[in-house]
């Protein structure tokens, strides 16, 4: 059975194809920079593998600095604009594929919300799955893809276990595939 996923720009000119065996996690991200990107309240962001991402057409790319100081890349196509891919340029081995570009979406669910703190009123957070009032700690994860899992360009670090990590009191739960998948958030009891 052929399970591989279809995206692409607007015009046609960028497509991809994705296996979603190689989705990390999904995310929707409510940071002023990814409002502006995409023009709405928030971009819904795949996480995965760059090496598993093989985007065909040219990408024209926008740089900025984020929160942390790293350069967040922003590619899109130059022909309609459409939002395809971007990526942290300290760390290239992670892409975040911009969910708004695959043919079907249906599929996907989305573990959490990062930047809760820049959510807007007419753009309300999903109140059924966890959320970060800023960046979450993605340290651990940057480590799965050959990356320094601590303190890498402000990214935090991570407690890791056999089983997983927690990463800004979320816990990822490492699969047998040894993906790692946002399962839960952690509360702490006083």
């Amino acid at each position: 059975m052929n399970n591989i996923k279809t995206g692409g720009c607007l015009c046609g000119e960028v497509s991809y194809e994705i296996n979603p065996a190689d989705v990390v996690s999904t995310h929707h991200c409510h940071c002023k920079d990814c409002q502006k990107s995409t023009g709405s309240g928030k971009a819904t962001i795949i996480i995965m593998p760059a090496e598993q991402l093989d985007i065909k057409g040219n990408l024209k790319f926008f740089t900025v600095t984020g929160s942390a100081g790293s350069h967040i890349s922003r590619g899109f196509c130059p022909s309609c604009g459409s939002p395809v891919v971007s990526f942290v340029e300290e760390n290239p081995a992670i892409k975040f594929l911009k969910a708004g570009s695959l043919d079907d979406s249906s599929w996907l669910e989305v573990h959490s919300s990062f930047w809760s703190s820049t959510a807007n009123p007419w753009s309300p957070l999903d109140e059924s799955i966890d959320s970060v009032t800023h960046n979450p700690d993605l340290g651990g994860i940057m480590g799965q893809f050959g990356m320094p899992p601590e303190g890498a360009n402000g990214l935090g670090s991570g407690t890791k276990t056999n089983a997983g990590f927690m990463e800004d009191s979320f816990k990822f739960e490492r699969l047998l595939d040894n993906r790692y998948v946002c399962k839960a958030k952690i509360v702490e009891l006083l």
